[in-house]
Order: C-alpha cells, then sequence, then structure tokens
C-alpha cells in the first residue's frame, strides 16, 4: 500500500509521498530509475499522483510540477511534488538565489578541518548552518543558508572536502526528517570555537 502524506510547507501546497521499498516494487520502479528519469517514471508518476488525488482531492493534473526525489535509509524513497507558480516560471533558480546548500561528508576530521577554513574565510556570508549524521552510513551532512544569492566561492570551497548533494530547500527538509540532528542552526560557530588550532 502507497502511504501518502498531504501537508503544507513554506504556505505552499506541497504533496510529500512516502513509498517503502515494497510500494517501489509493487510499483515495478527503483530509485534510481525514478531519480534518473526512466521511461518508466512518467508512468509511475502519473499513477502516483491519481492515488494522491483519490485519497486527498488534490489535483495537480495540468499544472507544472517540480518534483524532487529522495531515497531513505530503508530502501524506499520520498517525492516532493510542488506546483510551480508564474513567479517561480519566472524565476527558475529561486532555490539556489535562495542561498540553500547541502553538503555530505564522509569524514568527520575533514568536515571539522574545513568548518574552521569556512568559518574564517567565509563565516560573514552565511546565515544559519546545522550538521547531521545519517547513522546508519556514519555519513555527515552540513546545511548551510547564505545570505549571498550565489555562493560559488563557498560550493568551490567546500567540494574541495565533501560533495554538494542539494541546492534546494526539499533537501534540507528531508535531511531534518530523516536524519539525526548535532547541531542546529549555529553549527560552523559552535564548530570553529569548539576545534580552532
Amino acid at each position: 500500500m502507497i502511504w501518502i502524506v498531504f501537508k503544507f510547507l513554506k504556505d505552499k501546497q506541497k504533496l510529500k509521498v512516502i513509498l517503502s521499498n515494497q510500494d517501489l516494487k509493487n510499483l515495478n520502479i527503483t530509485f534510481e530509475e525514478i531519480y534518473l528519469g526512466s521511461v518508466n517514471t512518467k508512468k509511475t508518476i502519473i499513477k502516483i499522483l491519481s492515488k494522491a488525488k483519490d485519497l486527498t482531492g488534490f489535483d495537480l493534473s495540468g499544472k507544472i510540477l517540480l518534483i524532487e526525489v529522495f531515497e531513505t535509509k530503508e530502501n524506499g524513497c520520498v517525492i516532493y511534488f510542488s506546483p510551480m507558480s508564474n513567479k517561480n516560471l519566472d524565476n527558475k533558480s529561486n532555490n539556489y538565489i535562495l542561498g540553500t546548500y547541502s553538503f555530505e561528508y564522509l569524514n568527520l576530521d575533514y568536515l571539522i578541518d574545513s568548518v574552521i577554513k569556512l568559518f574564517e574565510t567565509f563565516g560573514y556570508k552565511i546565515f544559519k548552518s546545522s550538521l547531521y549524521i545519517d547513522k546508519t552510513s556514519k555519513k555527515y551532512f552540513l546545511t548551510l543558508v547564505t545570505i549571498d544569492p550565489k555562493s560559488e566561492d563557498i560550493i568551490a570551497f567546500l567540494k574541495e572536502f565533501s560533495t554538494l548533494r542539494s541546492t534546494t530547500k526539499l533537501f534540507q527538509i528531508f535531511i531534518d526528517e530523516h536524519y539525526k540532528a548535532i547541531i542546529k542552526n549555529n553549527a560552523i560557530e559552535i564548530l570553529y570555537n569548539n576545534f580552532k588550532k
């Protein structure tokens, strides 16, 4: 059975769909196929939205959608459907301009080292920062909200130590819902003050 959760995010109607590993098998599709946009993906999306309409009355037919999909640690996935307004269409890089970035680290030492240098060089550009851990994979996630509308310098610097996973708010929401928060809102400042040499 497909478990569909309907809720409001940021004062806009966004549909959140949670699919277990068994749901994906029932739909005869994998996370990779959805993520990469295979031939089977469109049929599956139509099926999911039809089910959502039946259960919630939330009708997205005929609308241009922003679709984001994230894998869960149970080998399922979470899909967010967001109707695009005219304002969104005029500014396709809206999420990027807001300065929301999520980085994945495989090594805590690299994370601490990069955060110390980041704070010293670009600290004035960072409005908010949070640190999470995926207990299953032992990976760390650093999320940033920057005051700079385009932060190529921060991205280029942190990519020397980590992988840029996303530039969207929804991915940060996904991280907050699925991974354990270590430090929220001021991670960079706290790490800098505790580990600077």
